[in-house]
């Protein structure tokens, strides 16, 4: 309110009233700096946001020292954060008179990505994190939130920021540097190979594709450009770094996309410095002190260069960043939002947050079988060949014929684990258990030619069909299968999961066959599975049809018996040991 003394000197009323103007805007500036809608409630957003997503930005984090091409897919939530910052004033448009859109939409999105973490583990089992679901339910689940507690409008202001998150998803950029990585790093290693016919610093091998030689003292030290080396990590981050800056550029999209060009080149060619650098250092102080001491820091000094280069290089391209100012009139009280009540938006919201951080939670027991960007640890059967205590293992035949249906390079091994009465062994039976092991590089060819769908083909009977808890978030299924033509009952447990072979990433389906018959006896130790894995089991089961539990109550202790021995099996496979950079 503004006061104005009547006066025969004018100066004096127009002082009065700018003052009186200046001092109701200072404090009203107060009253908003300490305002719910302003600071707490993105804050109280967030903070819901980490605590349901907590494992899976603590992976994404950790990703942070690998020496992978997908280590800077870190920087994806903060750039998101900066994106979020720099919209914050944006103008939101009009309000919407729906009061229920928040909800349809707040409460599609949130319980979309609370049914993948629910559901999809048990369905896809291994597979969920190495296509790393998880983080694809991300954006999802912020947008749920921001559109529960700010309302539609806000989540289309932050849609930049929330959709930049889609970009932490590594599955996409997996497949693309299968295909992509070892054409780049010939690329690089021929640029290397044509500098140091000009800086002899060192010789490419005779007769190696990537192994250089640099002398020191003397010594001959042989140093290899692998494909973490190529400048690939400097690339994939510097495109996301440019990414976030190109959504908030003013400028043409030809001057955008020569900035973007040129400064995926300085970052190539300053990886060629930098691979220089280290051959120059090993040549000066040796391999230690190169590798060592150079090799983690140079690139990461060498990115940041890279980045602040090409922010000064904004002006010359005429581009600049789109910033709305706060023009908002603090004199004028905002109109009544047409959004969920907080107290029931913040309740739901945490409650699905509660929900997708405890099944979140879980998700750290894939740390054996993948990375944390979802690439395999564990080496393949033939080469692990794990066996139980008192159990031999032999191999029986190979199928090369099946190739035709797994695809080239595939392999179908059959093996043999038999009880050799061994004392002091968990697990003991008076019939052989026969291990279908099929190793292919398409997992497409896994799905087409299932286990369930090959026996009805054969029009066996298929019956009780199961999920079952092998352990480090495996899932694996069971049936019982009866022949049409003896009549045996065949009781089966399988699974997939990925291995890490020489060539890449593969897939392999491990089978464990036994025959049921009256004379079977079997010792076992007692199973028990965590109360959250068997409600995913459950809903598994119901979604795909499963048996009842009548028809799981057959042959108990044959189950019992399969699901304790793979078990086993899966907490003895060896972890992959790969030679070469």
């Amino acid at each position: 309110m503004v006061t104005v003394q009547m006066s025969c000197q004018p100066e004096r009323m127009t002082i009065a009233i700018e003052t009186s103007t200046a001092a109701e805007q200072v404090a009203i500036g107060i009253k908003t700096a300490f305002d719910w809608r302003t600071k707490v409630r993105p804050a109280v957003a967030l903070l819901i946001i980490v605590a349901a997503y907590r494992v899976s930005l603590e992976k994404l984090m950790s990703s942070m020292r690998l020496d992978t091409p997908l280590a800077h897919l870190a920087l994806v939530p903060f750039i998101a954060l900066g994106l979020a910052a720099i919209a914050r004033n944006n103008d939101s448009g009009p309000a919407i008179h729906d009061r229920q859109l928040d909800w349809i939409v707040g409460l599609l999105l949130s319980l979309a990505a609370l049914g993948a973490n629910v559901i999809l583990p048990a369905r896809l089992s291994a597979d969920f994190w190495v296509w790393r679901v998880d983080l694809l339910t991300l954006p999802m689940f912020v947008g749920g939130v921001i559109t529960l507690l700010f309302g539609v409008r806000t989540l289309w202001k932050f849609r930049y920021a929330v959709g930049f998150l889609l970009l932490a998803w590594p599955y996409p950029y997996t497949l693309v540097l299968d295909r992509w990585l070892g054409r780049f790093t010939d690329f690089t290693i021929s640029a290397l190979d044509r500098v140091l016919h000009h800086v002899p610093i060192a010789t490419k091998v005779p007769g190696s594709d990537s192994n250089f030689a640099v002398v020191h003292n003397h010594e001959t030290i042989t140093m290899s450009v692998a494909s973490a080396c190529s400048g690939a990590n400097g690339m994939i981050g510097f495109v996301l770094v440019a990414s976030g800056f190109l959504l908030v550029l003013t400028g043409s999209k030809k001057r955008k996309a020569l900035w973007l060009t040129t400064g995926a080149a300085v970052v190539w060619a300053l990886n060629v410095v930098r691979i220089m650098i280290i051959f120059w250092a090993a040549k000066k102080w040796g391999k230690t002190v190169a590798i060592d001491g150079f090799h983690p820091y140079v690139g990461l000094i060498v990115f940041n260069v890279a980045i602040v280069f090409m922010v000064i290089l904004l002006k010359p391209f005429r581009l600049k960043v789109r910033y709305a100012p706060k023009t908002k009139d603090l004199l004028q009280p905002a109109p009544r939002p047409y959004r969920p009540q907080l107290p029931v938006a913040l309740l739901c919201v945490s409650a699905m947050s509660l929900g997708v951080g405890v099944f979140n939670g879980q998700l750290q027991n894939y740390d054996r079988i993948a990375d944390s960007l979802g690439t395999p640890r564990l080496a393949d059967f033939a080469t692990s060949q794990e066996t139980p205590t008192g159990w031999n293992l032999s191999t029986v035949a190979t199928y090369p014929e099946y190739e035709r249906f797994f695809g080239e390079n595939s392999l179908w091994t059959r093996y043999a684990y038999a009880a050799n009465g061994e004392s002091g062994a968990k697990f003991s039976a008076n019939v052989p258990i026969i291990v279908d092991v099929v190793e292919t590089p398409d997992r497409d060819a896994l799905n087409a030619y299932g286990i369930e769908e090959c026996y009805k083909f054969h029009g066996y009977s298929v019956t009780g069909k199961q999920s079952v808890y092998l352990g480090q978030n495996l899932t694996g299924e069971m049936l019982t299968w009866t022949s049409s033509k003896t009549g045996n009952t065949y009781t089966q447990l399988y699974w997939h999961w990925p291995i890490k072979t020489s060539s890449g990433t593969e897939y392999e389906r491990v089978t464990l066959v036994m025959n049921d018959q009256p004379t079977n006896e079997f010792t076992s130790p007692p199973l028990s599975t965590e109360g959250l894995k068997q409600l995913q089991l459950d809903l598994n089961d119901v979604l795909r049809g499963g048996g009842s539990d009548e028809q799981r109550a057959r042959l108990v202790e044959t189950r019992t018996f399969m699901i304790g021995f793979a078990r086993n099996l899966v907490d003895m496979r060896a972890p992959a040991v790969l030679t070469g950079g």
